[in-house]
């Protein structure tokens, strides 16, 4: 049986050459170094003197034969490890683990754990994980990295609410970074640290007629089969123990954009891009429910040089004129809400327009012509 230099395992202070299927009797030994099956446990590492962990190193180069990997129960380090897969086959690197028995604790199939304590160039970024994905000439569609859950069975009922999650990515900030400022008084300029615990990025440079351009895309969608009390393509919850708000921007959803950037032309649009607008003759497009807050839409810190608002029926331009095809107020009443005089019956006015002082009501009856009539008491 042949074995492969380039793949050890540690044991503690010891190395034991690995071979390919099945342990070596007989084979001798040199100073160190252990025979070992392929199939090894935690367990059979720790009885012969080693730390109960199993780990593999493979060395930087070439191997000197086909690599087929031993099977390991335990943990697995693997350090220089280039795989080219054989031509024809799919995969350059095939991990299978199943999951079963029972346990208290948490599991995880597989963990990659990174302690970083290193001191760096201050322009350097240190990656934890690092996947690189180069695409030229190709045919077909390519995904760099692509994550399945599938749920094929219910759970045996013992779990109160059980909830089912594909991917979560999760940051814990445990400590300050050297700020400056005493909390509740922070600035910008006196914070240090920003934290995400996602950050796509989607750049196009050099490459002309692109078709789109979209840096996340999320699809739902719930069959003729299905039935769901809550659903949402996006659902932004805050936590229960998030208790201090931000000194200068505290929002649910931010819209900003880095010096230079051209801007968007709709911040927001709600529009049939694919085939189909994304809602039905019973929708709202935006509802509030519930609670008590102090502005509705606040764009007062905005030069608007349309509109406002803008509707079939009703619209508020930029300067805060309103038209309106119908007026309807409660009570059957119109309330102007501030006294104006014209300055005389050939101020400028556009036809319709009404305005009231104590003693008078106005209407222009054409460009620049007012009428009045007097107001009594009775």
């Amino acid at each position: 049986m042949r074995t492969i230099p380039a793949l050890t395992c540690c044991l503690g202070a010891a190395f034991a050459t690995l071979g390919l299927w099945h342990a070596m009797p007989g084979t001798a030994a040199r100073a160190g170094e252990l025979a070992l099956a392929p199939l090894i446990s935690a367990d059979d590492i720790a009885a012969q003197g080693g730390d109960g962990i199993a780990r593999i190193e493979f060395q930087p180069g070439t191997p000197p034969a086909p690599l087929v990997a031993p099977s390991f129960t335990g943990m697995a380090q693997a350090q220089g490890l280039t795989i080219t897969p054989p031509a024809g086959q799919s995969y350059g690197f095939i991990l299978n683990q199943t999951l079963s028995g029972t346990s208290s604790k948490a599991v995880s199939g597989s963990y990659l754990g990174v302690t970083d304590t290193g001191r760096f160039s201050s322009a350097a970024t240190t990656i934890a994980w690092n996947q690189a994905h180069t695409i030229s000439g190709v045919s077909g569609h390519r995904t760099s990295y692509a994550l399945t859950t599938t749920f094929s069975g219910a759970d045996d009922g013992t779990t109160p609410n059980p909830y089912y999650v594909a991917f979560i990515p999760t940051m814990n900030v445990t400590a300050g970074d050297n700020g400056t400022h005493a909390r509740g008084s922070l600035t910008y300029a006196s914070g240090r640290g920003a934290y995400f615990a996602t950050n796509p990025i989607l750049k196009a440079s050099h490459a002309p007629n692109l078709q789109e351009l979209s840096n996340t895309e999320m699809n739902i969608g719930c069959d003729a089969t299905c039935s769901v009390a809550y659903k949402s393509i996006l659902s932004l919850v805050s936590l229960s123990g998030d208790k201090t708000p931000g000194t200068i921007k505290d929002d649910m959803l931010t819209f900003s954009a880095n010096a230079g950037a051209v801007g968007f032309k709709y911040v927001i649009n709600v529009s049939g891009a694919h085939g189909q607008v994304p809602f039905n003759a019973g929708s709202t497009i935006l509802k509030a429910a519930g609670g008590t807050l102090l502005n509705g839409i606040d764009l007062s810190g905005l030069t608007i040089t349309g509109n406002t608002f803008a509707s079939p029926g009703f619209t508020v331009t930029g300067t805060g004129t309103v038209l309106a095809n119908y007026l309807y107020t409660s009570a059957n009443s119109i309330q102007i809400g501030a006294s104006k005089t014209p300055a005389s019956s050939t101020a400028a006015c556009a036809a319709g327009q009404i305005s009231w002082d104590a003693g008078h009501i106005y209407v222009c009856v054409a460009t620049n012509t007012w009428k009045r009539s007097a107001l009594a008491t009775w």
